[in-house]
């Protein structure tokens, strides 16, 4: 039918690959197609493609593999900061992205898989939702809550006031960790939960705890951004 495919979006990467920021489904839809994993459904204007696979469809195949998809690549040099914006406003539609998918999106790799794995923690799912741990979180939002300790741990005193572009900054740096970094970043995370354990193992202290950080009150204390040394925060 020869339907302009709305534009993919890249950023290219300093190594000089290129992350997809739009375009994704679109991408790995064509790509799913070409290899034959799903067939043509719902075929109105052409119904005798119904049900038709990419290697059954003859002289379709060619002019399908001559099609072209515009694509816009964001260059190295432009901030991370443009990067940000231009993905939250493209994948502002009907779903709205969290913070912590965009970060997914901008900065794969070991330290995201790290977040991921040590998300799958049931006490970290669980955190503020009440001892049955039932209640809805947004996309990402236990891996955001291992990023803050993270961030908080490593450098408090970056932190001024704007917890999004503190954890983004954070995530950036972190995302070029080696092996031995993410390795002492997990003992590090592991050692201060296993603590937590300890000190709030009574059912009433850890809910006291909750409310404490979710209270407006600490909220503000923190408004203004973190002053003291990393050791008096810890």
């Amino acid at each position: 039918m020869r339907i302009p495919l709305p534009s993919c979006y890249f950023a290219e990467t300093k190594d000089g690959s290129h992350l997809v920021i739009d375009g994704v489904q679109r991408i790995t839809t064509v790509l799913k197609f070409f290899n034959n994993e799903f067939a043509l459904e719902e075929m109105t204007a052409f119904p005798d493609l119904e049900g038709k696979k990419f290697s059954e469809l003859g002289t379709y195949r060619a002019e399908l593999e001559s099609t072209t998809i515009r694509c816009v690549i964001l260059r190295r040099e432009n901030p991370d900061e443009l990067v940000t914006e231009i993905f939250a406003r493209l994948n502002k539609g009907s779903v709205s992205l969290s913070d912590q998918e965009i970060r997914h999106a901008l900065y794969p790799g070991d330290f995201d898989k790290l977040l991921n794995e040590l998300a799958e923690n049931k006490i970290i799912k669980d955190f503020g939702l009440g001892k049955e741990g039932k209640g809805k979180r947004d996309a990402r939002e236990a891996e955001e809550l291992v990023l803050r300790f993270f961030s908080f741990y490593e450098s408090p005193e970056e932190y001024e006031g704007n917890l999004s572009k503190f954890l983004d900054k954070y995530m950036k740096t972190a995302s070029s960790y080696s092996t031995e970094e993410l390795d002492a970043l997990k003992k590090n995370f592991k050692n201060a939960l296993d603590a937590c354990l300890i000190v709030f193992s009574q059912e009433e202290v850890f809910s006291a705890f909750i409310d404490l950080c979710t209270s407006d009150s600490f909220k503000k204390s923190t408004a203004g951004g973190l002053q003291r040394d990393k050791e008096d925060v810890i």
